[in-house]
């Protein structure tokens, strides 16, 4: 069964189900039917309903005592969702990372980072058990392969002259980094929020 979000980033053209020619247009005549498959995005809430019970079973700490979308929370904007998180390999904080974060970035599990990110790697096991059988999907994880991609290519080959943005204080870095790779202009970028 293939799967349509393929975050290896090995793909090549044929792993499209099209191939480009020289121009790097889609040739019309190669366009293949793929399986559509059902994807299942991890939200807060399919956290909450699905993934923190299943993660909170390993009896090596007091999880129950956490807020499940705190720690979702912290795990989308810190762990996974940070610049530096982006820029790493895994695309993720190492503990001793996540340690070092300020208060003012991540406030809310001081003195409690250690038990946050065994959750984190609860989640992660969690995530790659379910990966295929369940086609979940992390967004984190997806704008990390996008980042490792893009940081690939000297020029786009494309541009986007603007962006206008509201609620800013809702995207994580990784995404507002994203933004500002993928405009032509960064004085291109309006803000708010």
């Amino acid at each position: 069964e293939e799967c349509l979000l393929d975050l290896d980033d090995s793909d090549t053209d044929d792993d499209l189900g099209f191939e480009l020619n020289d121009e790097h247009t889609i040739n019309k005549n190669t366009i293949q039917s793929t399986p559509k498959i059902s994807l299942t995005e991890i939200s807060s809430l399919y956290f909450v309903q699905h993934v923190w019970p299943e993660i909170t079973k390993k009896p090596s700490f007091h999880a129950k005592m956490l807020d499940p979308l705190l720690v979702w929370m912290e795990i989308k904007s810190t762990i996974k969702g940070s610049v530096q998180a982006m820029k790493n390999g895994n695309g993720y904080l190492s503990l001793e990372e996540y340690e070092e974060v300020g208060k003012k970035m991540a406030p809310n599990f001081v003195g409690k980072r250690a038990d946050v990110y065994k959750l984190f790697e609860y989640y992660q096991e969690y995530l790659q058990q379910q990966r295929y059988n369940k086609s979940l999907f992390d967004e984190c994880d997806l704008f990390h392969s996008l980042h490792q991609r893009l940081s690939k290519l000297e020029d786009l080959g494309w541009s986007i002259h603007h962006f206008f943005i509201d609620e800013v204080q809702d995207f994580t870095q990784a995404e507002l980094a994203l933004f500002v790779r993928t405009c032509r202009d960064p004085n291109g970028l309006f803000l708010t929020g």
